[in-house]
């Protein structure tokens, strides 16, 4: 009988300080910095917007999970030309496989992207060159990019 009563009162111990602990670790506060912040993506849509000159379209962009983009992809965009009015969508850092440094630069490049596609939407869809337009796009946003963080050349 004994020690049955010390193993009740060891695992009723054990139980108790558990309850215990749990509500300490779900208080505690993490400082995490995230690899992109929402107003990182806002700067970058208005420095392209800018530069491709689509101001006069109010555009707005969302971080958002890997299931809401098609699968595949990093980013998305859905507008209407009518009231010029567009909406980017670009893969939440923690969906990225590629190493944090490098995760910046791959939304921005997603950024620009979309505006590309945006900017061609004024040309007749083609479903047979579809994927032809995409290559170039994916060319002209990588070459935009990487001359904007181009190290400057020595004069």
């Amino acid at each position: 009988m004994e020690i049955k009563m010390v193993i009740f009162i060891t695992f009723f111990l054990l139980f108790a300080s558990l309850g215990n602990a749990a509500p300490a670790s779900r208080n505690r506060v993490t400082s995490i910095t995230p690899v992109v912040t929402d107003e990182q993506v806002h700067d970058w849509l208005k420095l392209w917007q800018k530069r491709l000159r689509l101001e006069d379209w109010k555009i707005e962009v969302k971080i958002v999970r890997i299931w809401e983009l098609e699968q595949g992809t990093l980013g998305h965009i859905d507008w209407s030309a009518p009231h010029k009015t567009a909406t980017i969508k670009v893969l939440n850092p923690s969906d990225y496989e590629l190493p944090k440094d490098k995760i910046p630069a791959d939304m921005e490049l997603s950024v620009v992207h979309e505006l590309l596609n945006l900017q061609l939407s004024v040309l007749p869809l083609n479903k047979s060159s579809r994927s032809a337009e995409e290559q170039v796009v994916s060319m002209i946003a990588d070459a935009l990019v990487n001359l904007e963080h181009r190290p400057p050349s020595p004069e």
